[in-house]
């Protein structure tokens, strides 16, 4: 990507437009199994910023926010997948391990250019439940990524100015929506904003990525940059 992209990219990201969006979308209380609410708001958002607004029924109060954003005929179709529930609680009887208790919804704030409210990390599920679901299923290798994960490093280290650090195998399972798309031969990646390890009450680090419901507004900004670029750079665009 060159340098005028990115100035551009820089230019028309609002961060208090991005920081409003994510505590709009942390104020709806979105349990898993009972997304319906906040796919509702997704889909009037993509309507009214241009894209086309799609609400996927799956089941009773459980749908899928899709937004179409038509590009040209000849680049590739780009897919950018993310989860709308912020783990409270989960409903299903094929669950396997204890079922975390259903918690309430946190007020949303930005404090000391640190963004909170439930859904900017996932809640702490509990290690036995999360170990026991993730070795019952099947990883997969993804092929044909390197275009991406290419995109991706560029991006980043043109907004953090540094390379893309390695993934730490304590906060990433196995088994991710990444495999599925994967295993169907569609090349996928996984890339987000992250969660330090923090000492539990006897001093001990949790090896789980659902520890904390902040996020810092810098990592927020810059994530959106970096998607922002490396999907131009996916398609052919930049």
């Amino acid at each position: 990507m060159n340098a005028q992209w990115a100035d551009r990219i820089a230019a028309v990201v609002d961060s208090d437009q991005v920081c409003r969006l994510a505590l709009d979308l942390c104020d709806i209380a979105s349990p898993t199994g009972e997304e319906d609410a906040l796919s509702a708001f997704i889909v009037d958002w993509f309507k009214r910023n241009g894209l086309v607004g799609i609400r996927q029924e799956v089941e009773t109060n459980r749908s899928n926010a899709v937004g179409i954003l038509r590009g040209g005929s000849s680049g590739p179709s780009l897919m950018l997948n993310g989860h709308m529930d912020t783990g409270m609680h989960l409903r299903h009887d094929e669950v396997i391990g204890p079922v975390p208790p259903k918690r309430a919804i946190l007020p949303t704030r930005i404090e000391d250019g640190v963004l909170y409210g439930t859904g900017t990390m996932l809640d702490d599920t509990g290690i036995d439940y999360d170990l026991e679901l993730f070795t019952t299923q099947m990883g997969y290798e993804g092929k044909g990524v390197e275009p991406i994960v290419k995109a991706i490093s560029d991006a980043h280290e043109i907004v953090a100015g540094k390379p893309l650090p390695p993934i730490d195998p304590v906060e990433n399972s196995m088994w991710t929506d990444t495999n599925l798309y994967n295993e169907l031969n569609i090349p996928a990646v996984k890339f987000g904003i992250g969660a330090a390890l923090r000492a539990g009450p006897d001093g001990e680090l949790h090896n789980m990525v659902r520890l904390r419901d902040s996020t810092s507004v810098d990592d927020l900004l810059n994530a959106t940059k970096i998607y922002a670029m490396s999907t131009l750079q996916i398609c052919g665009v930049a």
